[in-house]
């Protein structure tokens, strides 16, 4: 797992999506087909199996960006090559060398959108975009879902409190967003608010849900409310 450092809190989080090697038998490596068609609650009760949670929308997005704080989690801008976005089909973990950040989270773009969690809706949410979204699924873009919703566009990945002991499997590195990306303090204790910066502002035509019953919305600069749930980090 790899460790991220925020204002509010440390976390750790999976390289990459979670797999189901054999039944019930679940891991977070390379060259493995992502675990599909779960709902949001399958994919929490799964993170809980392995002593781990699923990742809330505000350890999500920063961890996405990386120290570079970068839009697309590998650069500022979109090269439709780099992830597995606009094909026809999901791929293997970490199958596009490209898609990754400088701290090395894997197919935080394109591949399967992600579940994460997010106390201040009735729906339930997943990021990242999928192997279908192209420009418009960025760090910040959001797609919001009926809570019994399973789709084979989306899977998930696992976080940890770093507060919390345990072993933790795998490499670990630090992420510590700059100085200068500190957000300001005009929050409450359970509420982020964390602003795209200009260079990164998303395309405001790209508004549909690739998937039907869902979602779709995008980070405006001074609009984007980010759940930093303190009680996510249990």
């Amino acid at each position: 797992m790899i460790l991220v450092h925020t204002p509010e809190h440390s976390f750790y989080i999976d390289p990459y999506e979670t797999s189901e090697l054999a039944p019930g038998d679940y891991f977070s490596i390379r060259n493995q087909m992502p675990l599909i068609n779960v709902s949001a609650q399958e994919a929490e009760q799964i993170c809980k199996q392995q002593s781990k949670r699923l990742c809330n929308i505000y350890e999500w997005t920063n961890a996405c960006l990386g120290t570079h704080r970068f839009r697309y989690s590998y650069g500022q801008s979109y090269k439709e090559t780099n992830c597995n976005a606009q094909t026809d089909a999901i791929a293997r973990t970490g199958a596009r060398s490209e898609c990754h950040n400088d701290t090395g989270l894997h197919d935080m773009i394109g591949n399967a959108m992600e579940w994460v969690r997010d106390s201040r809706s009735g729906m339930v949410v997943a990021k990242g975009g999928s192997y279908i979204t192209g420009a418009e699924a960025d760090c910040f873009t959001t797609f919001y879902f009926p809570p019994e919703i399973r789709h084979n566009q989306i899977g998930f990945r696992c976080c940890h409190s770093a507060a919390e002991s345990r072993t933790r499997p795998g490499n670990t590195r630090n992420i510590t967003p700059p100085a200068s990306d500190t957000t300001e303090e005009n929050r409450d204790d359970t509420s982020e608010q964390m602003d795209a910066p200009e260079s990164a502002q998303p395309d405001e035509s790209a508004n549909d849900n690739p998937i039907d019953g869902g979602e779709n919305t995008t980070t405006e600069n001074n609009e984007s409310s980010i759940d930093n749930d303190q009680g996510d980090n249990q």
